[in-house]
């Protein structure tokens, strides 16, 4: 699993086995305010979250941790008018890894390499 905030790239990455409600719900509290305070201040009072209706996410264990977190959730809903706005969000971060890439000169990079900040 990898956090990504705008401006700031990647500031969490996580290896996990099986996704489900109760590991997404510890995630969230083990993880989420960390996450919050590396990404920056709240936006307009919000901390958003973006998830792409996976069923682990929307369990009420999970939706209960995202509460305590005060994240403001943004659901995309399933068959999406808008051609899978996830898909779009990831092909921006992508765009913008590969421009920092050939910026940086960086020919071969595996997942380890990802640093946290």
């Amino acid at each position: 699993m990898v956090a990504v905030a705008y401006g700031k790239g990647v500031i969490l990455r996580e290896i996990y086995e099986h996704m489900n409600g109760t590991f997404f719900a510890d995630f969230i509290k083990k993880h989420f305010n960390i996450c919050f305070a590396r990404a920056g201040s709240k936006q307009n009072g919000r901390r958003l979250f973006i998830m792409d209706n996976d069923p682990s996410q929307s369990s009420k264990v999970a939706m209960s941790a995202l509460e305590e977190v005060e994240a403001e959730l943004h659901k995309i809903p399933a068959r999406s008018p808008d051609l899978n706005p996830i898909e779009n969000t990831f092909h921006l971060i992508k765009k913008k890894l590969e421009q920092e890439a050939i910026y940086l000169q960086i020919m071969n990079e595996s997942f380890d390499c990802f640093s946290v900040l």
